[in-house]
């Protein structure tokens, strides 16, 4: 037993010291708004109640409004992040703070939405070099909605805890100047209680509370689930839960890169890849652009010419039937830790125009196939990868205490959104989030897409 939990306390460690990694994610050409409190970023970001706050929104997204009595806020964080970070309230997950019963920190079920909905602000300054090009405001989650305001305009709303946004500020962006953004976040719409649910299947453990939860686009576990304190999130993870961004494009831009693998049976020695990723044309006129892929240091390229009107979104797919360099043979595959290794390919993705690179995007991907049956003694179900059976020694099973753990640190009041691919990377197989929040089978999340990246 104590040779177990030494391997636990090993490979959890293991998660951890990845963790302090570079983020591979990062675009060295963006400007990342991290907080100064709590991620070591450039940017001071504070927050209000926003029933206490009196002046109007365009007067609070002004560079050099007087934030007085405004608290310092954690961003990527939650609400109740930042008022633990303000010792508002104590740590959630020491002793008995968390217990509903204890009352020690306020339940978003009883307290009301407006108990827990915050403005958050800080300011800016946009590069002389973003002059004659296109300004975006990229946003990669809010829970649950949000108001958006630059420079005392309304440009945004968001909705729904996974779907990112992608503003386009030019036109109210100051160049070479100080510019303001204020974000007025609401908490989920149907906050549910952990009242178990009369309904469900039999013998079903009824997670999720009273189920109400389940009629919001969020994470449905933070309400209280199985692995984790039934009591749940206090404030369901009301906040700007991920990262805030600023960058700059030509006149085409490119996003969302998707890769689908197909495997070839029983050798698994062909993998042929299907490669899509959309396109948008924000400008008033139609444009010609050329899209090129690279599997970087597989000596595989692919491009496509296209036109797009403007304002239009086009997706571009790139199938093996079309571009025959995209089957792969003897493809590195991903596989568990303990297993194999953890292979990951990396694609790269330009749109150009007239030769001149106006966008590009990269991302990470696995080669593998994942599926499962329910050929067990009590029908619960069991995984297989790329046609290897789990077993019942590995770390990334059902019910074993890594998942579980992995799996809490995704909902705890201060979210981590990086935890599948981080895992991915060192070979923990997890499980993922739906769009509705609960757990899918997946290894590396796909913050666009919200689908998996790996085949």
């Amino acid at each position: 037993m104590k040779n177990i939990f030494t391997g636990i306390f090993l490979l959890v460690s293991a998660c951890f010291m990845q963790a302090q990694t570079p983020n591979y994610y990062r675009n060295p050409d963006k400007i990342y708004l991290d907080s100064k409190e709590g991620h070591n970023g450039s940017f001071t970001w504070q927050m209000h109640k926003a029933d206490e706050t009196k002046d109007p929104a365009e007067k609070i997204s002004q560079p050099g409004y007087q934030t007085g009595k405004w608290m310092p806020a954690i961003v990527p964080g939650t609400v109740l992040n930042s008022l633990v970070h303000n010792k508002m309230y104590p740590e959630p997950y020491y002793g008995m703070n968390n217990k509903l019963d204890r009352n020690i920190i306020p339940d978003l079920a009883k307290t009301g939405r407006e108990f827990y909905t915050y403005w958050f602000r800080t300011e800016f300054d946009v590069p002389e070099n973003y002059k004659d090009k296109i300004v975006w405001l990229q946003v990669d989650g809010i829970n649950y909605r949000a108001e958006i305001w630059v420079n005392g305009y309304l440009l945004g709303n968001m909705s729904g805890m996974f779907k990112p946004e992608y503003i386009n500020i030019t036109d109210f962006a100051r160049i070479g100047q100080k510019n303001a953004l204020a974000i007025k976040v609401y908490p989920v719409d149907m906050p549910g209680t952990i009242k178990p649910k009369q309904w469900g299947a039999a013998g079903e453990f009824h997670n999720g509370g009273d189920g109400n939860i389940g009629l919001n686009t969020t994470m449905l576990m933070s309400v209280g689930w199985d692995f984790t304190f039934n009591d749940g999130i206090r404030d369901r993870n009301t906040g700007i839960w991920k990262n805030i961004s600023l960058y700059a494009t030509d006149k085409a831009v490119i996003r969302h890169p998707f890769i689908k693998s197909e495997l070839s049976k029983p050798n698994y020695d062909l993998a042929k890849e299907t490669v899509s990723v959309e396109v948008t044309n924000p400008t008033q006129r139609g444009i010609k652009c050329t899209v090129k892929g690279e599997i970087i240091g597989e000596n595989i390229t692919f491009s496509k010419d296209l036109n797009l009107f403007r304002g239009e979104t086009k997706e571009i797919c790139f199938t093996p039937e079309e571009f025959p360099q995209l089957t792969i043979k003897n493809p590195r595959l991903w596989w568990p830790i303990f297993k194999g290794n953890p292979e990951l390919y990396e694609l790269k993705l330009t749109v150009s125009i007239d030769g001149k690179v106006s966008d590009e995007t990269k991302t990470r991907f696995g080669i593998r196939e994942i599926t499962s049956d329910q050929n067990t003694p009590d029908k619960s179900r069991q995984f297989y990868v790329n046609q290897l059976d789990s077993g019942r020694d590995a770390p990334y099973l059902r019910r074993t205490y890594l998942c579980r753990i992995a799996l809490y640190k995704t909902i705890r009041y201060q979210p981590d959104p990086h935890v599948g691919r981080r895992h991915c990377r060192i070979g923990l197989f997890l499980p993922a989030m739906r769009r509705n929040g609960t757990p899918c089978l997946a290894g590396i999340l796909d913050d666009r897409r919200h689908q998996t990246s790996a085949g």
